[in-house]
């Protein structure tokens, strides 16, 4: 495979964060489609912007998100009142008292660490262009950093919007870069003499088995305003672009995240039909708790995530999932040995007992993790099972089409909103390409039918049928409840 190929397929960034270029309405704009069905579509690509898998560039490691089940931990955090004592401690923190509602409702983790003094202020600005990005600060540990930031810009202006953000450092033998998550489900905008102020929170995450962040960084940010937004040609092949509006220099000291983790052997095999899955140990940092599991490579099943797993403490309080993400490894797109859960974190709350609990995996055979699909005749030639069917493929403009999905069947306590689909399809002849964009949304009522939206690029010759759809995710099941006590 050409380096070039490597690229394309190596950084997937969320699908809409770097490598869309288009708004949500240029997407649909050109549609002949149904009022019905545009909203449908913009209502699923906003939901599905939180879900979207992510591929690093070499190779073989996979990071996936998770976010029915991260976004169904915030509903519930959402209900929560500020507390008056956090809110004036937060007041006295220079940079944080406009995110006293975001850091008060949002992940335990971040506000545990503030609590405990973890948080370090930085207050640096770059302005451009009658624009300004303004960090406030950080908290970090060795997986995870979450950085606090305000955009700013002219109220007579729309506001900013994020479109892709990374930190990179030039210091050392080997380049280090390391793209950006737009972290908060609540980023807010308000007003204040005259300029649109854009707040949130912004994460970054290590790769797998990376455990330093570099002595010095350079966070770039590009609002989606500015010019150079675009990050796809009209072929609808993505370019990474290096250049942003912002950039914005800060240090990492090592004595910031360093000896602050507690690593818990587990070692305890999960049995469910015929299926071995071995949950590994648990590594506790201020910001996350991340369990490590295994997969028995002589399993029938292709099991890709725990449905419904979760830290319950001595109290009965659940530490549902924060980032959400998981780590796979993987020989080949679509085959996973393992993977890693990410809780929100006990590390400042120290509970006396926590256990992990759950009772089903994803899981299909291993001979079904394909989907081929013949979008000429809109028939679906091979899938795991004859619940998924096309509903249609719309030509939206010039250079794309729009694919519609559903899937019928799924169990009523699956909270999983699904994708499917990892981030590109293959020709006949084994060419990979990238899906555009993508989005999903559920029936309101009960039905157990969810709907997935795929906008795909126009070749220059028609594609020969069938393509190839690697699966990422499906609703079939493998149960078992299971409770492994972690201490």
């Amino acid at each position: 495979m050409r380096e070039e190929e490597k690229a394309g397929l190596g950084e997937f960034g969320e699908f809409r964060s770097a490598e869309e270029p288009q708004s949500e309405e240029a997407l649909i704009g050109e549609s002949a489609l149904d009022a019905r069905l545009n909203e449908a579509i913009r209502g699923g690509i906003r939901a599905g912007r939180e879900e979207k898998g992510r591929r690093r560039r070499r190779a073989v490691k996979r990071w996936t998100t998770m976010a029915s089940a991260c976004a169904l931990v915030f509903v519930c955090l959402l209900s929560i009142r500020v507390s008056p004592a956090f809110a004036s401690m937060l007041r006295d923190i220079p940079g944080l008292e406009r995110f006293v509602d975001l850091i008060e409702n949002g992940d335990r983790s971040i506000r545990l660490a503030v609590e405990n003094d973890d948080y370090h202020s930085l207050g640096l600005t770059d302005e451009a262009d009658g624009k300004s990005l303004k960090v406030q600060g950080i908290i970090v540990d060795e997986s995870r950093l979450v950085l606090f930031y305000e955009l700013r810009n002219s109220e007579k202006e729309q506001p900013l919007s994020m479109d892709r953000t990374w930190i990179n450092s030039v210091i050392g033998e080997i380049p280090y870069r390391n793209d950006g998550h737009i972290g908060s489900i609540r980023e807010s905008v308000t007003k204040e003499n005259g300029q649109n102020i854009v707040y949130g929170t912004i994460e970054f995450w290590q790769e797998e088995g990376k455990t330093n962040w570099p002595a010095a960084v350079t966070l770039h940010l590009q609002p989606k305003e500015a010019s150079v937004a675009a990050g796809v040609e009209s072929d609808g092949s993505y370019r990474h672009l290096d250049e942003a509006l912002f950039q914005i220099d800060f240090s990492i000291p090592a004595e910031w995240y360093e000896d602050k983790k507690q690593e818990i052997p587990i070692g305890q095999v999960i049995e469910a039909e015929g299926q071995k899955i071995e949950v590994v140990k648990a590594v506790v940092s201020p910001l996350r708790v991340a369990v490590y599991l295994s997969y028995d490579k002589n399993n029938s099943k292709q099991i890709s995530f725990p449905g419904d797993m979760r830290l319950v403490d001595e109290t009965g309080k659940q530490w549902g999932t924060n980032s959400g993400h998981g780590w796979s490894s993987a020989n080949d797109p679509g085959v996973f040995n393992n993977a890693t859960m990410y809780f929100e974190s006990t590390y400042y709350d120290k509970p006396n007992k926590l256990t992990l609990e759950g009772s089903w995996f994803h899981a299909i055979d291993k001979d079904e993790k394909d989907v081929l699909l013949d979008l000429d005749a809109q028939k679906v030639v091979k899938a795991p099972d004859d619940r998924l069917k096309i509903e249609g493929v719309t030509r939206t403009s010039g250079s794309r089409m729009l694919l519609e999905l559903s899937i019928s069947g799924v169990a009523s306590d699956d909270n999983w909103t699904y994708t499917l689909f990892d981030g590109y399809f293959y020709t006949v002849s084994g060419a990979p390409v990238r899906i555009m964009e993508s989005g999903n949304s559920k029936d309101s009522s009960a039905s157990g039918v969810q709907h997935m939206y795929y906008s795909l690029p126009l070749a220059e010759r028609p594609y020969e049928q069938p393509l190839r759809f690697p699966l990422f995710s499906y609703p079939a099941y493998l149960r078992q409840e299971y409770r492994i006590p972690l201490w």
